[in-house]
């Protein structure tokens, strides 16, 4: 699943399934799967815990990674989060700044905010 994710971020004309804006909307899709498996499964409650084991060291310059997102989002890499049922806001940036950084650019906000209510129901 995480080669598909990849794959929607990226303009990569190689994926037959990434069309816009429907990429974008697939994005917080998958992002919420993993927020919610993230926050219940693996009790990952901060930024730093979140992208510490989506983008781990031996594969990223992770301390950077987290400082980009807790910069980005203005919540510090530390603080604990809400569930993403309780505090969605606070996820959905994260998921941004995310996405941001897996892109290397800003992305286009009304699919994604779509996205993201389609995936909340």
């Amino acid at each position: 699943m995480r080669q598909g994710f990849f794959c929607i971020i990226r303009e990569d004309v190689s994926c037959k399934r990434c069309k816009p804006p429907e990429k974008f909307v697939l994005i917080f899709i998958l992002y919420l799967y993993y927020a919610n498996t993230y926050y219940n499964k693996y009790k990952l409650r901060t930024i730093r815990d979140i992208v510490s084991r989506w983008a781990p060291n031996n594969e990223n310059n992770t301390a950077a990674y987290i400082r980009h997102v807790s910069d980005y989002t203005g919540i510090g890499p530390d603080k604990v989060l809400a569930s993403p049922k309780e505090c969605p806001t606070d996820w959905l940036l994260i998921g941004y700044a995310m996405a941001v950084v897996e892109n290397g650019k800003a992305l286009p906000a009304a699919p994604m905010l779509k996205g993201y209510a389609l995936a909340m129901g």
